[in-house]
């Protein structure tokens, strides 16, 4: 049975607890081991319930599309996915990793002369970019919105460079596939069609896959900003 873990109040003890049956059926909300109440199903807890706490305070819970939604009188609990220092680290958490990602494929073809690598555009300057996608990432977990922002820029113009490729990489194999139901092909361009196809569908399906990856990266940093502000306006910055 998934289980979910929060605190009230950040740096208390998690003794809110969350758990449930698979499809999301007998929601049960807990606090300190004592039932607070039970959602039967995904369909209430899409529309959220509602339960009192001992100190008066109230607790909703509720279901997205990203998850489930913690309130304690309309302010996200720590930890959840609504908590601005969730979004935030899920934002730095996207940068280092691209920045790692970058340093990390790029120093193994610069060694070891990887060509799938490097027609991915992976080597010398992949690997400068990931250095600054560290120092960004530095700045971004310590509430830089001039970092984050620049962030999101430099990785949406390398995610619009890299969906064009995609796309023309798609077109060229669609135009195969068009050729091969042509009446008057021939059959040596049938069997091309197939081999290029059967050569290149892992290809497809790393590219395809990288780019819902990116997309996901990009979402987070724009979340990111809202984050920062909100925290700004909370408590001071802290190095963590």
């Amino acid at each position: 049975m998934p289980k979910l873990k929060y605190a009230l109040e950040r740096g208390e003890d998690k003794s809110l607890e969350i758990s449930w049956k698979g499809g999301w059926k007998n929601t049960e909300v807990r606090l300190k081991g004592n039932l607070l109440g039970v959602i039967p199903n995904k369909k209430e807890l899409r529309t959220g319930r509602i339960f009192p706490l001992p100190d008066g305070t109230s607790l909703k819970v509720q279901f997205f599309t990203t998850g489930i939604r913690v309130l304690r009188n309309d302010k996200p609990l720590p930890g959840s996915i609504s908590d601005p220092a969730y979004r935030l680290a899920n934002a730095f958490g996207a940068i280092y990793f691209i920045a790692g990602l970058n340093i990390v494929l790029g120093f193994i073809t610069l060694l070891f002369q990887v060509e799938f690598l490097q027609t991915l555009g992976f080597g010398i300057i992949s690997v400068a970019i990931g250095f600054i996608f560290l120092v960004l990432g530095f700045f971004t977990q310590r509430r830089s919105r001039i970092a984050l922002i620049a962030a999101l820029i430099i990785y949406g113009l390398d995610c619009a460079l890299a969906l064009f490729s995609l796309a023309l990489f798609l077109l060229s194999v669609v135009s195969m596939v068009a050729a091969v139901f042509n009446i008057d092909v021939h059959w040596g361009l049938m069997r091309q069609a197939g081999e290029f196809l059967q050569v290149n569908a892992l290809s497809i399906g790393i590219l395809t896959g990288a780019i819902f990856l990116r997309l996901s990266f990009l979402w987070w940093m724009w979340q990111g900003i809202g984050a920062i502000n909100t925290l700004k306006k909370e408590t001071p910055p802290t190095v963590s």
